[in-house]
């Protein structure tokens, strides 16, 4: 039988139940000074095969959003830069966002097909803590 988690997903420390079995990305020193059941995700090493598949997952979500994005963009700043000079405006930026998130988004689909997630706990602002019960 799985153990049941909460999944920490802040760093906000001072409000968490210590009789909860808590899973996180990456376990602070100063939570363990809180006497929190902290554990920490994981992940399998992924092959180089992977790791290209995945590049080339990112490489097409960017040329279908960039193509709409030249669009958009020419039109709310009424101009007509050319696919070119848009790559080189936003480009990079917008390659190491697709990367960054689609491995947040692979990430959480391990946590969630591997461990029993029964709560989330997540940062919503400067005084607010979020618990959510799935």
């Amino acid at each position: 039988m799985k153990k049941n988690y909460t999944l920490v997903l802040t760093n906000q420390y001072q409000n968490i139940n210590s009789d909860q079995r808590l899973l996180t990305f990456n376990v602070k020193v100063s939570c363990n000074e809180l006497n929190l059941n902290f554990e920490k995700i994981s992940f399998p090493e992924l092959s180089k095969k992977e790791i290209y598949n995945r590049y080339e997952i990112c490489d097409k979500i960017y040329n279908s959003l960039f193509q709409e994005l030249v669009i958009k963009l020419n039109s709310i700043h009424g101009i007509s830069f050319s696919a070119r000079s848009w790559n080189i405006i936003i480009g990079n930026w917008l390659r190491e966002f697709i990367q960054k998130n689609y491995k947040i988004f692979m990430q959480l689909e391990h946590v969630y097909k591997n461990y029993n997630i029964i709560n989330r706990l997540c940062w919503c602002g400067e005084k607010y803590m979020c618990v959510t019960s799935l």
